[in-house]
């Protein structure tokens, strides 16, 4: 891919598609660094008016116009920041089995051993 600059002195890069006639954005998107302040804002407000959208759709409708340098790394470094859908993300907290009491798992016939699993309110027999 080959740089060029614009009239107004932005960096573009020629895409794959100069071919196409209809949106010059798409043709030679703007070359954007990944780590400079204004491209945070830019993902963040493009995540908040897709609906908190995740990494791909983010990044692919920021590639209409833009050429962002690494930017699936940076994409989701930035996404990865937010409070709202770092929620949504996390993974359920899980805890360990515990073991099975012995006389469970020691060699027996069928049925010679049995255990009740207690489910649901227990009542005392009377009416309420």
């Amino acid at each position: 891919m080959q740089t060029m600059v614009d009239s107004n002195g932005v960096i573009r890069i020629k895409s794959k598609l100069i071919m196409r006639k209809d949106i010059e954005s798409l043709r030679y998107p703007i070359v954007l660094p990944s780590k400079h302040p204004i491209l945070t804002k830019l993902i963040l407000g493009k995540h908040l008016e897709l609906c908190h959208a995740g990494v791909q759709t983010v990044m692919s409708t920021l590639r209409g116009k833009y050429w962002i340098l690494k930017s699936r790394k940076t994409v989701r470094r930035v996404l990865g920041e937010g409070i709202i859908c770092k929620r949504f993300t996390v993974r359920p907290f899980t805890t360990l089995s515990p073991p099975l009491p012995g006389d469970r798992v020691k060699g027996a016939q069928i049925f010679e051993i049995t255990g009740d699993d207690l489910y649901g309110p227990l009542r005392d027999g009377t009416k309420s």
